[in-house]
């Protein structure tokens, strides 16, 4: 894209749409803007109708983003979509649209280019703004990877159309010649024509490269050393460099990040990711054998595992700790159930301190919580709240709870909190009854919190069975439960007179 140096005025062919708050919706937006309202009109209608996206099935709508990841940014990039940077073009619009003939002094446009692995006509091109790409295709598909790969699985599985028959249809679209030759049924396989006729460059029946060559969409199986053509079903080389070493186009296979929407590597650097960790192991990778052929799915490496802590980070945990709430929730070494349960309560493993600190650093107040099992709660509680999807579907799973399936987050945050476990109960006191009674003025003393001791509260209820006792501060009014050893009974200082 040319780099523009003052503000220009064009005549751009937008019309407003409103978009709903919805990632479907949004990247159904999104391919019909890269599509067919830049004469690219392959898709079935009911997979660019955004206003209407609720009528999808959940199929449907998983095969929204298994098409948006066929027909990603960097297919149409520079070709027919281009990115404003410097907002010289879409004034106030995060996107326009504008005849080929507005943009030729604008960008390096061609009237033909290379989209999906065929030569294209361009018409009309569309121009957005960075944020336009963010929140229309970056972010609905980082949102919905799950669905994405639920899809790939399912057009695997079926044999029924898939998308591999989008993109004929595509060619079928842009071709300005579909049939050669009368004879021929100009169908994407091997020709069909007996009589000699030449092949046209835009023919659908072109598949093969050499008589040598099946031209399926694969390894090319020709030996005699053939030059392959970019009208060869078995041509092996993508227009995207190679993220690692530089190649400039791809040769063979692309791989390409499941997570990392814009990495792409070729065979040999995508092994050494593998081998020597270049990139995260927990990303899964898409392998395209060829431009326009359907993607096959490479899973991670291994499973993802909650970040690291870091100072600004709501889920950090304590340094302090022997093992982090991450081991913990990956790693069964007892085979009991109480054991199981037991293992994803990292706080019991945590000193006062440590829970303190853990509060303190994800801006927690604590300066309420006069008992242990309080204090050890709300860490819980900040935790369940603090971790992404996939952690909390792991904690869970650590402490034996089964998940129903469509569940939201939300609910599932609030099941984690009501499972809080304080450990094993301390030994009922060894009292007969309790030493206060209730509206006796008493003191706080020998608390941890040096500040409590010596405040006045006032005995509003007591249980000798726990050994507690509920007292209301003179001070402040708060209500709180504290032991029977850290209460006495108030003493009013004799006069100095």
């Amino acid at each position: 894209m040319a780099a523009l140096s003052r503000e220009v005025n064009v005549k751009n062919i937008t019309k407003d749409a409103t978009i709903p708050q919805n990632d479907v919706a949004k990247v159904m937006y999104y391919l019909k803007s890269a599509t067919k309202n830049c004469g690219l009109d392959f898709l079935q209608d009911d997979l660019i109708d955004y206003p209407h996206y609720y009528r999808l099935s959940t199929e449907r709508g998983d095969a929204v983003f298994l098409a948006a990841y066929q027909c990603s940014p960097d297919e149409f990039m520079n070709k027919t979509l281009f990115v404003d940077r410097y907002n010289r073009v879409c004034g106030h619009r995060t996107g326009i649209f504008l005849k080929i003939t507005e943009a030729t002094h604008l960008f390096a446009v061609q009237s033909e280019a290379l989209i999906l692995g065929r030569k294209t006509s361009v018409n009309t091109i569309l121009i957005v703004r960075e944020d336009w790409l963010e929140q229309y295709y970056v972010q609905p598909m980082k949102n919905n990877i799950h669905r994405l790969t639920r899809a790939i699985a399912a057009a695997r599985a079926s044999s029924g159309p898939s998308l591999g028959g989008l993109l004929d249809a595509l060619i079928e679209s842009v071709s300005d010649s579909p049939n050669h030759c009368a004879h021929c049924s100009g169908k994407a396989s091997k020709c069909s024509c007996t009589r000699g006729c030449a092949l046209s460059e835009n023919s659908k029946c072109y598949p093969s490269h050499c008589q040598h060559c099946t031209g399926r969409n694969s390894a090319c199986s020709c030996t005699n050393g053939c030059a392959l053509n970019a009208n060869s079903k078995c041509y092996g080389l993508h227009s995207i460099p190679c993220d690692l070493c530089g190649a400039s186009s791809i040769r063979e296979s692309r791989y390409r990040c499941a997570s990392c929407s814009t990495f792409n590597v070729c065979q040999k650097c995508y092994r050494e990711c593998i081998k020597l960790n270049k990139h995260d192991a927990s990303h899964a990778f898409m392998e395209y054998a060829r431009e326009g052929t359907q993607p096959k799915l490479h899973p991670a490496a291994r499973p993802a595992v909650p970040k690291a802590s870091s100072s600004g980070s709501r889920s950090k945990l304590p340094a302090r700790r022997e093992s982090s709430p991450a081991s913990e929730l990956g790693t069964q070494t007892s085979s009991s159930s109480e054991a199981k349960d037991k293992q994803g309560y990292f706080y019991l493993k945590m000193s006062t301190g440590e829970l303190k600190q853990y509060l303190r650093e994800n801006h927690v107040s604590f300066h309420d919580v006069l008992d242990l099992e309080t204090l050890q709660r709300r860490v819980w509680e900040c935790y369940c709240d603090s971790v992404s999807s996939s952690e909390l579907n792991q904690l869970l799973a650590s402490i034996g709870v089964e998940i129903q399936a469509g569940m939201r987050i939300e609910s599932r945050r609030r099941l984690a909190k009501q499972k809080f476990n304080a450990g094993p109960r301390p030994s009922a006191p060894n009292v007969t009854r309790c030493p206060f009674r209730a509206g006796e003025k008493v003191s706080l003393r020998n608390l941890k919190t040096v500040s409590w001791n010596g405040k006045t509260a006032i005995v509003i209820e007591t249980s000798a069975a726990t050994g507690r006792v509920t007292v209301r501060l003179t001070d402040t009014g708060k209500q709180y439960s504290v032991k029977f050893e850290n209460l006495a009974p108030h003493e009013i200082p004799e006069s100095l007179d």
